[in-house]
């Protein structure tokens, strides 16, 4: 009986040589113009939209990453001894938060909105004169009242016209829904770094909790309030607060850097297109308009990925990596191919 013959089926092997294909596209600036020019169109656009997400990835991380108690940083020595002494005090008004608000007895607070609740002072070591350090303010006023905004900017100015700015200390502003600290150098009176936001992060930690408690907490082992553990204790509940802000930061950041690398894209798209139209150019009949776009998305990986890898070291000038490489990329390809050919005569 003779045998049945076994069939075997030849296995798939994995395109290795396309994909090695795509990669030169990186460097090759050949290869990302067939591919511009040939590939479909939702191929391309589906290059578009990966090298402008990951163009800005080191921006939204960077942007993430703040934080409200960063404000600290340009100078807390001042603010600390203050927040110490409010936290100490026994006759200064205490703010409680509860329900995503700021609440404060209302007896207790000054005839006009714009006078501080608590200010520190202390003696300047040349002048023997009292140097205001601190104001802490609590606005019992709603966002939509005709005062709301008129006495805040006379808080910033501790100027009751609002015209000229006289002020040299730093302050925090309380309202109901809104929050607002900025810190001024102590002897020239220079504003430095400022952080505003709101309640509605706060959370379980800080919820029912009034403002000295905050300030005044202290772990198991420690016996005694400092300054720099005031500190420590108001960084957090900064962070919380500045949330909705730093998010909204993340995407203005994120839709400013997003436009502005499209326009770009697109831009030298138009360019591409613009730099064949000589007579003497070999590619004006064979690049069309679209086809001028297809080839700047597939130029735009490579400042892509440059921008991802480069843009963590040089946070500072992450906006600009893009461009510049793009650029750079750019004009290789419009000196080696598309250069215009003339004969020799």
């Amino acid at each position: 009986m003779a045998k049945k013959a076994k069939i075997v089926k030849n296995k798939k092997k994995f395109p290795w040589g396309k994909i090695w294909y795509y990669i030169k596209s990186l460097f090759n600036n050949q290869i990302a113009m067939d591919c511009g020019m040939r590939k479909k169109w939702y191929v391309t656009l589906i290059i578009f939209i990966l090298s402008m997400a990951i163009s800005v990835i080191p921006q939204v991380v960077t942007a993430s990453q703040t934080k409200g108690s960063q404000y600290l940083s340009s100078g807390n020595d001042p603010i600390a001894l203050a927040l110490y002494d409010y936290a100490k005090s026994e006759t200064s008004p205490d703010i409680t938060f509860e329900n995503k608000e700021a609440k404060i007895d209302s007896s207790l607070l000054p005839e006009k909105p714009n006078t501080p609740i608590y200010t520190y002072s202390r003696l300047d070591e040349y002048t023997t004169k009292k140097q205001k350090l601190l104001d802490v303010y609590y606005v019992n006023l709603a966002k939509n009242d005709p005062l709301y905004n008129s006495t805040l900017e006379m808080i910033r100015k501790d100027n009751e016209l609002t015209t000229e700015s006289f002020r040299t200390a730093s302050y925090i502003i309380f309202t109901p829904s809104y929050f607002e600290s900025q810190l001024y150098n102590v002897n020239t009176g220079t504003k430095l770094n400022g952080v505003s936001g709101d309640y509605k992060n706060l959370g379980k930690q800080f919820e029912g909790k009034t403002f000295k408690t905050i300030l005044s907490f202290l772990n198991e082992g420690e016996a005694k309030l400092t300054p720099s553990k005031v500190i420590t204790n108001y960084s957090p509940f900064v962070d919380k607060l500045y949330i909705n802000n730093r998010n909204r930061l993340i995407w203005v950041q994120f839709g400013i850097a997003i436009g502005l690398n499209a326009g770009i894209t697109l831009l030298m798209g138009l360019l591409i297109f613009l730099l064949t139209r000589g007579k003497n150019n070999p590619l004006k009949s064979t690049i069309k308009w679209y086809h001028g776009f297809g080839i700047s998305t597939w130029l735009s990986m490579t400042p892509a990925l440059l921008s991802l890898v480069l843009g963590f070291f040089l946070s500072n000038f992450a906006m600009m990596i893009y461009i510049l490489t793009f650029g750079i990329r750019c004009m290789w390809l419009s000196m080696k191919n598309l250069r215009p050919q003339y004969e020799q005569k």
